[in-house]
C-alpha cells in the first residue's frame, strides 16, 4: 500500500513540474530573447555612440576655418561616421530648403540629412552646424530588429545617439604681438590700418598702451582683438573693432621650432643690378648669405622650397646684412614654389619703397608654412621693415620671436638702416579717409594678394598710409599653417 501510495505521489510530482515547465518554457524563452534584444540595443548604441562621437570631433576642427560651410561639414561628419561603421559612403536626403537671408550663415543653426549604407543596414546621420555657438552636432539612428520586447510593451523601432562637439577659444588667430611689458606691442599710426579678415589679433603686453592708435583715423579691424591689459582711454577705445578684450598672454605657440644645423660661412655677397636676373635654386642644404641685395632694375626668382639664411656675424658688415630689395628691384617666388628665409645674428630683411616683392613660403622641408623665422636661440632684438606697397604677396606665416615687424609707407627708418639715399616713392600716396576699412584692394595694401598671411612677432608697428591684409583663406592654398596659429588654435570638447 505505501509503495502505491509513494507511486502516486511522485507520478503527481512530476505532473505537476511537467506542467510548470510547460507553462515556464515560453516565458523563458521568451526572457532569453528578451536579454539577446537587450544587449543589441546596448551594443548598438554603443557602436553609433563612438561614431557620432568621431563624427562631431572631425567635424568641429573645421570650425578653425575662417569660413567654413554646412555641406563640407556634414560630408565630412559622414565620412567619419561611415569609417566607423565600416559603410560604403553617404547619400543626401532630400529636404526643403529655406530662403536664404542676407547673414544666414551666422544667424541660425545649419542641419543636414544623409543615408549611410552600413553592413548593418542604413544609418541616418543629421549635422548640425551651428556657427553662433561653435559647435556641431551628430545625430545617427538605425533601425535594431528586436524579438520579444514588443510583446513586453518596449519595442524600439530605432537606436538614436547624439553627440556635440564644440570650438573652444575659437577664433583663428593671424597676428600675435609676444612684447609682455612694454607699450606699443601693436601699435597703428599716422592713418594706417590693419585690416585681418577672418581672423584675431592679440598683444599681451600688461600695459594698457599695448594697443597703440595715435588718432581715430588709425584702424584695426578682426573677428576678435584681444589684448593683456585694454586700453581704457584715447583713440584706442574707438579705433579697434569689436573692442579690444582682456584676454590671458599667449604663449608662444610656434617656440618648439628648433634652429637649423650648422650653416657654411655665411660671408657671400650677391648683388643684383639692372638688367640682371637671377634664378636661385634651393633644396635640401641650407644656402647661407651674408647680404642678397636686389638693385634697380634686378630680378631674384627663387625655386625649390629650401631654406635661405642670412647669418653676419653678430657686429654685422655695416648697417644692415641680411635680406634687401630696393627702389624698382623685384624679388619673388616662382609660381607653384615657395622657400623659407632665416635669420641668424645680425641678419634681417629690408623692402624699401618701390620694391617689388611677391613670395610665398614652402610646402614641404624643414619649415613648411613658415616665410620668414627668426633663429630660435638668438638673441638679439632686431629691426625687419617693409616699406613698400609693392609688397604684394607674403603667403605664409612670419615668426621674428625677438624681432620688431615694422610697416612704414615713409621708408626713412629703413633708409637709413640700409644706408640708402633714394627719394621716397611713397611720399605722394594720399591718406586713407578717417575710419576707412577698404573691402577692396588699395594703393596702400601690403599682403593683400596673399591668400592668408600669419605674423608672431615680439612687436608690429604699421605707420604712414600702410594698410597691412591679412586674409584668411586657408583651403585655397597648399601652403600649411603651422600648427598653433590660424585654423589650427582651438580646442575641440564633445559631450553626449
Amino acid at each position: 500500500m505505501r509503495d502505491q501510495t509513494s507511486s502516486r505521489f511522485l507520478g503527481s510530482v512530476e505532473g505537476a513540474l511537467s506542467v510548470v515547465a510547460g507553462v515556464l518554457a515560453p516565458l523563458l524563452v521568451g526572457l532569453g530573447l528578451g536579454a539577446v534584444d537587450v544587449t543589441a540595443v546596448i551594443r548598438e548604441r554603443a557602436v553609433l555612440q563612438e561614431a557620432a562621437d568621431s563624427a562631431a570631433l572631425a567635424a568641429a576642427t573645421e570650425l578653425r576655418l575662417a569660413t567654413p560651410a554646412s555641406r563640407r561639414i556634414a560630408s565630412l561628419a559622414s565620412a567619419y561616421a561611415s569609417a566607423k561603421l565600416k559603410g560604403d559612403g553617404a547619400s543626401p536626403v532630400p529636404a526643403p530648403s529655406a530662403p536664404p537671408s542676407a547673414n544666414s550663415d551666422r544667424q541660425a543653426a545649419q542641419s543636414e540629412t544623409e543615408i549611410l549604407a552600413t553592413p548593418q543596414g542604413p544609418v541616418e546621420i543629421t549635422t548640425t552646424l551651428d556657427l553662433q555657438k561653435n559647435s556641431v552636432e551628430t545625430r545617427l539612428s538605425r533601425h535594431v530588429p528586436t524579438y520579444m520586447l514588443k510583446y513586453f510593451g518596449a519595442s524600439i523601432d530605432a537606436v538614436r545617439v547624439a553627440a556635440t562637439a564644440r570650438l573652444m577659444g575659437a577664433s583663428p588667430l593671424c597676428i600675435l604681438a609676444l612684447e609682455p611689458k612694454e607699450d606699443k606691442a601693436i601699435a597703428l599710426l599716422k592713418t594706417s590700418l590693419v585690416t585681418a579678415k577672418g581672423c584675431a589679433a592679440q598683444a599681451n603686453s600688461a600695459s594698457h598702451n599695448g594697443l597703440t592708435v595715435d588718432d581715430a583715423t588709425s584702424r584695426l579691424t578682426a573677428t576678435k582683438v584681444c589684448a593683456g591689459t585694454t586700453p581704457t582711454k584715447g583713440p584706442a577705445l574707438v579705433s579697434f573693432a569689436p573692442s579690444p578684450i582682456a584676454c590671458p598672454p599667449s604663449a608662444d605657440p610656434l617656440a618648439s621650432r628648433t634652429p637649423i644645423p650648422t650653416t657654411p660661412p655665411c660671408i657671400s655677397d650677391l648683388r643684383v643690378r639692372k638688367g640682371e636676373a637671377i634664378t636661385i635654386l634651393t633644396g635640401p642644404v641650407v644656402q647661407c648669405y651674408k647680404r642678397i641685395e636686389v638693385m634697380d632694375g634686378g630680378s631674384v626668382t627663387i625655386r625649390g622650397g629650401g631654406v635661405i639664411a642670412f647669418g653676419a656675424p653678430p657686429k654685422g658688415f655695416g648697417k644692415l646684412d641680411g635680406l634687401i630689395v630696393r627702389k624698382g628691384g623685384r624679388l619673388e617666388t616662382a609660381p607653384g614654389d615657395g622657400a623659407t628665409f632665416y635669420f641668424m645674428n645680425g641678419g634681417t630683411f629690408a623692402f624699401l619703397s618701390g620694391s617689388l616683392v611677391s613670395l610665398s613660403a614652402p610646402t614641404g622641408g624643414r619649415y613648411p608654412g613658415f616665410l620668414f623665422i627668426e633663429d630660435p636661440n638668438g638673441k638679439a632684438k632686431k629691426d625687419y621693415h617693409i616699406s613698400s606697397v609693392g609688397v604684394s604677396k607674403l603667403l605664409g606665416t612670419i615668426y621674428l620671436s625677438k624681432g620688431y615687424l615694422r610697416i612704414d609707407l615713409d621708408d626713412a627708418a629703413a633708409k637709413t638702416a640700409v644706408d640708402d639715399g633714394d627719394p621716397d616713392e611713397n611720399d605722394s600716396l594720399l591718406p586713407l579717409p578717417p575710419g576707412t576699412v577698404p573691402t577692396t584692394p588699395t594703393a596702400n595694401t601690403i599682403a593683400g594678394a596673399s591668400a592668408y598671411t600669419i605674423v608672431v612677432a615680439r612687436k608690429i608697428e604699421v605707420k604712414n598710409k600702410a594698410n597691412l591684409v591679412m586674409n584668411s583663406d586657408y583651403s585655397a592654398t597648399s601652403v600649411p599653417v603651422p600648427e598653433g596659429v590660424g585654423p589650427t588654435g582651438g580646442t575641440v570638447v564633445v559631450s553626449q
